[in-house]
């Protein structure tokens, strides 16, 4: 989050104020339990549901100045042929800007989550005219729903970004981004972008900065994966706090040379992986990781502790 811009929070809204611009939220429907959080690299807004809503409609008052939103539609099949990428948690979103100046932050999509960590995507619409931000949420999902709902944009820390580049997998080997959650929290599940044309058997984990795994680990999966990401489930609750983390995957190699890892490359050490003296199926802990440039693409998504569970996502 930029240094200029001052954030002002209540228990009924919020307001992000820059020079020449501003933007706020407030529900207009009464008795909306709402909270808010800082974050390192931006903020987020949250409307707690304790029972079923009445509507499957939210509206918020929005207070804007000096900004215009762009709505970031579903790729075109043209778009897509062209080697275009827009994850899920963009489609629907808006990128907002200054009028006569550069991007001012992303609102990104929502997505519900409820007590047993279903999830489903939300959409928003936003009538800058009517100065009204409208969230429409899935009636089967909140009909079947475990309640509370306890946020509606995901939590999350990692690098979710499909990585432009691949490498052959030619081994057994653990690799994974590091990253540190803004809160504690418990883990929804662990994802990695990545194609396997065979079916190979992987798993994913998290490790601790000083190589110790940490329990529980996720099922192992071995269906056929193409360019996609994949989500992994831990095997029961996985509590997490504000510490750096390996969101590690572990490819078991076949002998066949069928197994691609997306990353991209940065200036400094995000990543870590190891491969000799591994062998699938077994986690080494503790490991003894060397430090790589590549950013792979591996991410969590967790739920936060008590009332860090926010709702709209803004960077």
């Amino acid at each position: 989050m930029r240094d200029s811009l001052q954030v002002l929070s209540t228990s009924r809204g919020f307001a992000l104020k820059e020079k020449g611009a501003s933007f706020g939220l407030k529900p207009r429907q009464p008795g909306l339990e709402c909270h808010s959080i800082h974050l390192a690299d931006g903020f987020e807004f949250n409307v707690v549901l304790r029972q079923p809503p009445r509507s499957n409609i939210m509206d918020f008052q929005m207070e804007t100045e000096g900004l215009e939103f762009w709505r970031q539609d579903r790729l075109t099949p043209a778009e897509v042929a062209e080697g275009c990428f827009r994850p899920e948690n963009v489609v629907g979103s808006y990128a907002v800007y200054h009028k006569k100046g550069p991007k001012a932050f992303h609102l990104f999509r929502p997505q519900m989550v409820d007590a047993v960590g279903r999830k489903a995507w939300g959409k928003v619409v936003i009538d800058a005219r009517r100065e009204l931000l409208r969230v429409i949420m899935p009636t089967e999902f909140l009909e079947k729903a475990v309640y509370p709902i306890r946020r509606a944009a995901g939590l999350e820390f990692g690098y979710h970004t499909a990585g432009a580049t691949t490498f052959l997998v030619g081994s057994d080997f653990v690799l994974g981004f590091v990253a540190t959650p803004a809160s504690s929290g418990d883990i929804v599940d662990l994802n990695a972008y990545f194609t396997q044309v065979v079916g190979n058997a992987r798993k994913m984990a998290l490790y601790l900065a000083d190589g110790t795994l940490v329990s529980p680990q996720c099922a192992e999966k071995t269906d056929v994966v193409t360019a996609a990401w994949e989500a992994f489930t831990p095997t029961a609750a996985l509590a997490i706090t504000v510490q750096s983390y390996v969101i590690a995957i572990f490819f078991d190699y076949n002998g066949l040379d069928t197994i691609l890892m997306n990353y991209d490359t940065s200036g400094a050490n995000a990543s870590k992986y190891r491969t000799s003296g591994v062998a699938y199926p077994t986690w080494p802990s503790p490991i003894t990781w060397l430090d790589s440039t590549r950013k792979y693409s591996t991410y969590a998504n967790y739920t936060a502790s008590a009332v860090a569970d926010k709702m709209f996502q803004m960077f």
